[in-house]
């Protein structure tokens, strides 16, 4: 059989492992009502705890743990570099978690990370966890969103502007004469996802269009996925001459799938979208789009780390730092 952990005790009772710890500790340091959940499961689970390990200095190690949704996304891998970089210079060892976008997995891992004692965790949430990375805030450990914010939790927060990034690249293709649009996006659960969205809609509303709901095809999950939305859409003879890719893997595929279809970008069809490595040197036709700065987040988010690390302030006020993605317009 195997042994009964602390972690096996938090998940029992529904609770960070810090407020286990703070239970043996003494239970008096938390709410009765979760003193009382802990007690139930130590009880239940038979747990016995290490008296060597809970007399471990509460000292952090030089451990700093980033947690991505998806490292074979260039832009995450990109973030991942500019932070080892940056930490190593600094002597903390970086520790890279891979959560394929899983509540469960980020749960599991932001817990391994507080039990092993890291020095700070570097989170892109999937966007399901607010209620649990805000308690381990309130615990008093030290959390940073990155790329991605979570409204309501009090966390340093370091991401791009993804709903003036969204405005910008509409506003200058209405400059550019078009007035109707196909909108392809990413997974609906992303909240820069909905950034981006929202920020195409504004600069739509300023002209008076709405987005026809029969093209804004949303919950896109892959490059194979998009190239099958933009083949739907072109299908149909009064489809829009314009499609807006709200990230870098859905303006690959729109790409991809109109030079197999030997059309004509732009004279047939204007393609605009999000893109990380610069469209004038990896697209075979004009495309205007945003292009991403993984190493900016990196860094920024990396020398924000670093300075609460440095810092004597028990709990400064969270601080979130928006930056700004650039249009690049074909030559």
């Amino acid at each position: 059989m195997n042994k009964v952990t602390i972690v096996d005790v938090a998940k029992a009772a529904g609770v960070s492992i810090s407020t286990v710890s703070r239970f043996l500790s003494d239970p008096s340091n938390i709410s009765p009502s979760l003193s009382v959940a802990v007690g139930n499961a130590v009880k239940e689970l038979n747990y016995i705890p290490n008296p060597f390990a809970q007399n471990i200095r509460t000292k952090s190690t030089n451990v700093i743990a980033v947690i991505m949704p998806d490292i074979s996304n260039q832009f995450f891998s990109d973030v991942c570099k500019a932070l080892c970089n940056i930490f190593y210079q600094n002597k903390y060892f970086v520790m890279i978690c891979d959560t394929d976008n899983d509540p469960e997995k980020e749960r599991f891992y932001i817990n391994e990370m507080i039990r092993s004692r890291t020095a700070g965790i570097m989170l892109v949430t999937c966007g399901q966890n607010k209620e649990f990375i805000q308690s381990i805030i309130k615990d008093g450990h030290r959390i940073m969103l990155i790329d991605r914010m979570e409204p309501g939790v009090d966390a340093d927060t370091v991401c791009e502007d993804h709903e003036l990034a969204g405005y910008k690249l509409a506003k200058h293709i209405l400059d550019a004469g078009h007035r109707r649009f196909a909108v392809l996006s990413g997974a609906e659960k992303s909240i820069n996802t909905r950034f981006r969205v929202s920020g195409i809609k504004k600069a739509l509303l300023e002209f008076g269009i709405n987005i026809e709901d029969k093209y804004s095809v949303g919950d896109l999950r892959s490059k194979g996925e998009a190239i099958s939305a933009f083949e739907d859409i072109i299908s149909h003879e009064d489809c829009p001459r314009c499609i807006i890719a709200c990230n870098n893997f859905i303006l690959d595929g729109v790409i991809l799938a109109a030079n197999r279809k030997r059309l004509s970008v732009p004279d047939q069809y204007a393609v605009a979208g999000f893109c990380v490595d610069d469209p004038r040197y990896m697209f075979p036709f004009p495309v205007p789009a945003i292009i991403q700065d993984p190493a900016q987040v990196g860094i920024m988010a990396g020398e924000l780390m670093l300075k609460r690390l440095k810092s004597k302030t028990k709990k400064p006020a969270a601080k979130q730092l928006l930056l700004q993605t650039k249009l690049i317009l074909p030559d």
